[in-house]
């Protein structure tokens, strides 16, 4: 069995102010913000409440906002793109080394390696992600 949860967001989080979910028995799921300076968490409201009023609590987790989670999903979908157009390298890479080493017909492999350089390019040219 774990541990009874203290009303403090877990470290090094309660060390910086932010907004974090929790279940509290007299109040069912909440999201409140943590303010470490003053140890106290504040509802949407100004409410406050105090760490040791909680009851039979559970941590859930940081509470991202808008522009965190979008900054998120737009370097994730930088990431994926960078893979793809890996894979696109490597395509092409293996075209190359397939003509140099005369295991493919030149027609055949110089346009394989240019429909992958050119998907790369295009991969990478995407642009911004959101």
């Amino acid at each position: 069995m774990t541990a009874p949860w203290n009303g403090r967001p877990p470290a090094p989080l309660d060390e910086v102010e932010g907004w974090h979910c929790f279940y509290d028995l007299d109040i069912g799921i909440t999201y409140q913000r943590w303010r470490p300076k003053f140890g106290i968490w504040m509802t949407p409201s100004n409410k406050w409440m105090a760490p040791a009023e909680i009851t039979n609590g559970e941590y859930y987790g940081v509470v991202l906002t808008p522009d965190q989670i979008a900054a998120q999903i737009a370097e994730a979908v930088k990431a994926e793109r960078e893979a793809c157009a890996e894979v696109c390298d490597g395509i092409s890479d293996t075209a190359g080394t397939e003509w140099r080493d005369g295991l493919k017909s030149c027609q055949h492999t110089e346009g394989k390696m240019d429909a992958a350089s050119l998907c790369c390019e295009m991969i990478r040219a995407r642009g911004e992600t959101a």
